[in-house]
């Protein structure tokens, strides 16, 4: 009999429960600065958009790589997973001269290697790739016999490494490999299956029969180089006799029919090796093609095959890069119609090209060092345009316009040597020796123009800047300078809107210096590889800039809303204190001791999980969703609510809840984010 009425009671309870409180009430555990990350930009919800606090105090550095064998060092490049939470690094750790790789915790802890026994004489080749998921690292070596280069992949905690390529033919080696972007599959060229021919597979990354993808080769052609489109179903690949008539194909992941992409070409001309990209939305490949060391041709095709566009004639002798904007809609690039290389765009499809600097002087040209913004709106570039070999940084609008010089005056020898865009596509970092000549220094700009800004603290006699870059979130800059002693180059940060920088990496050994960083995503713990404790035995370290945490919580200013009140924070559950214990950005901000838990309900019971301090519960039951008619309130010293009764025909019970002791809280938000009313709620 109460089968019916309990369904239509349960539909309509779901859709009251969803609008007033949501799925809210993680646990504290839930979240941190890595924790859930709801805009996927890399920081955890709880301090996304929260600055770094450059005053708070900065811990001893830790040593994450295991000790090293009498002559072992780490190798200067380590990766990092996209969570941040792991390193993975190669070191002759165990075996002096013998590089192998390993992973660590960024929080410390005893690294695993990655390799599986090594053969004498054997190496990991390179520092491996980890897989976009974070779970395994593909990486090469020749483990199993010295001299021939296979591939493996292993679990990012350790584990039997699988051999990822099938046995190799006498004299085969692996030339190159990617893994798809879905994590899933790992695309290899090798001559696996006959010397000196370079051949096309995949294989999924934890190991299985490699499949071959290339279409049977003439003799003389290998394949040369390849590209995976974002959605990780298509492979583009290079294939033919280099410097002859290399060209381009796509073939299915899995395998499947070769589809030629790049057509018939003039004679004697080929697609460069390095000279094709996927466009970002997957649909177009654009690639650059030429008679050897003569001007190159830009084209685009679809990536499923069909006419080639071309887009400019007389790009840059011998190979230039070009850059397809984020949203894929322009390529920006090189070439040298007037005589001197100049920057143009032109749109993925085909159109007509825009120059994009103004008339160069006499002898200028603009550099091979461009970069488009990531809300691909503007191209920033370097060139030597208003005097010849002053090498300058300039901004214009991608589709043409107005160029805006972005440096300072430089002195008669200054020039910009390195810039950086910042990723909220709101300013640029660039090093030059601007203030003075010979002296490198850091500068920060607004992307349109306007002042600079110098970052680097006063720089010592023979002081210079070494690198810098932006963090994820583009409102910090780290950088590497010889900035407290001569010589001595060490790690620094600073706000992208200046400051007082602060020394990120500890007390060197004399002579040491520190030689390569990377930040993890929740931009507060910082990597790097330095020769800190020995001379010339370089080393893993992670320093963690602390927010101070004044009320012990566990979250510290500016991230906590509330520092003085432990009871406060990022995610904090909803406690039955008469204050609101969620912060801005948290489901239940705004709301006092509102019931935050998953109501469930079974057999005519409503439960939910008690809350903090509460001693009651006050259950509002109406037929209409406004609670206007028929409503009635209960009170329940439990978690729980008892319903006797049945609706009247054709209609529903519509239930709200609330602490009732000691302190009367909220009944919950209505979609609309305004407070829910109960008419009928005890005073």
């Amino acid at each position: 009999m109460m089968s019916r009425p309990w369904n239509l009671l349960r539909l309509a309870l779901v859709a009251v429960l969803i609008a007033a409180w949501g799925l809210h009430g993680a646990s504290r555990a839930d979240i941190s600065c890595g924790g859930p990350d709801g805009d996927g930009d890399g920081v955890g919800d709880a301090c996304d958009s929260c600055p770094v606090d450059f005053n708070a105090p900065l811990p001893v550095s830790s040593k994450l790589n295991g000790p090293l064998t009498a002559g072992g060092s780490v190798d200067l490049a380590f990766r990092l997973t996209p969570d941040g939470s792991t390193a993975v690094y190669r070191a002759d750790q165990d075996t002096d001269e013998m590089l192998e790789i390993y992973s660590v915790t960024v929080a410390g802890g005893t690294p695993a290697k990655l390799n599986g026994p090594m053969v004498a004489g054997g190496q990991v080749i390179e520092t491996g790739t980890v897989s976009p998921d974070g779970s395994r690292v593909v990486f090469v070596a020749d483990q199993d016999t010295a001299l021939v280069l296979e591939l493996y992949s292993a679990p990012i905690a350790g584990g039997p490494p699988a051999k990822l390529n099938a046995p190799m033919v006498a004299g085969g080696n692996l030339l190159a490999y990617d893994i798809t972007p879905d994590g899933t599959t790992v695309v290899y060229i090798a001559d696996q299956d006959t010397d000196e021919t370079l051949e096309l597979y995949a294989v999924p990354i934890a190991g299985g029969v490699p499949v071959k993808l290339n279409h049977p080769l003439l003799a003389g052609e290998s394949v040369w180089s390849l590209r995976i489109t974002p959605d990780s179903s298509t492979v583009v690949f290079l294939a033919g006799t280099l410097l002859v008539d290399a060209r381009l194909y796509t073939v299915p992941v899995g395998g499947g029919g070769v589809t030629p992409l790049s057509g018939v070409l003039p004679p004697g001309e080929e697609v460069l090796v390095e000279g094709f990209e996927v466009t970002p939305d997957g649909t177009r490949v654009v690639y650059a093609s030429a008679v050897f060391l003569q001007p190159n041709d830009l084209y685009s095709v679809p990536t499923g095959g069909g006419a080639a566009v071309l887009l400019q004639s007389g790009l840059a002798a011998g190979g230039s890069p070009f850059v397809i904007s984020p949203d894929g809609a322009k390529v920006v690039h090189r070439a040298g119609l007037s005589g001197a290389e100049e920057l143009y765009s032109v749109p993925t499809t085909g159109g007509t090209p825009t120059r994009l600097n103004p008339a160069l002087v006499s002898g200028g040209a603009v550099t091979a060092s461009y970069r488009v913004s990531a809300d691909s709106a503007r191209a920033i570039y370097l060139a030597d345009q208003d005097t010849d070999q002053k090498f300058e940084l300039y901004s214009v609008p991608v589709s043409g316009g107005v160029t805006v010089k972005l440096n300072g005056s430089l002195p008669a020898e200054g020039d910009v040597s390195f810039f950086q865009v910042n990723p909220d596509s709101g300013s640029v970092l660039y090093m030059a020796d601007q203030d003075g000549d010979e002296v490198v220094e850091l500068y920060v700009v607004p992307i349109g123009g306007g002042a600079t800004v110098k970052l680097n603290g006063s720089l010592p006699a023979g002081g210079d800047v070494f690198g810098a870059f932006f963090t994820l979130d583009g409102a910090t800059v780290g950088y590497m300078a010889d900035q407290d002693s001569d010589e001595v180059i060490e790690l620094y940060a600073v706000a992208v809107t200046g400051g007082v920088p602060v020394k990120r990496s500890a007390a060197l050994v004399a002579n040491g210096d520190v030689a390569n960083v990377g930040v993890a995503a929740d931009r507060f713990t910082w990597l790097y590889v330095a020769d800190q404790d020995t001379d010339d035995m370089f080393e893993l370290y992670a320093s963690r800039l602390l927010q101070p945490d004044g009320d012990g919580d566990g979250f510290g200013t500016p991230c906590d809303c509330n520092d003085a009140n432990a009871a406060v924070y990022p995610g904090a559950p909803e406690i039955n204190d008469g204050i609101d214990n969620q912060c801005p950005g948290d489901p239940g901000f705004g709301m006092v001791d509102e019931v935050s838990s998953t109501i469930t309900m079974s057999a005519g019971e409503l439960c939910w999980a008690a809350q903090p301090g509460a001693t009651s519960y006050e259950v509002a039951r109406a037929t209409a969703s406004d609670f206007t008619t028929a409503c009635v309130t209960f009170t329940e010293t439990t978690s729980c609510f008892t319903e006797t009764a049945v609706p009247p025909a054709g209609e529903s019970f519509f239930y709200a809840l609330r602490t009732r002791t000691p302190l009367a809280g909220s009944w919950g938000q209505l979609s609309s984010g305004v407070e829910r009313a109960v008419p009928c709620a005890t005073p």
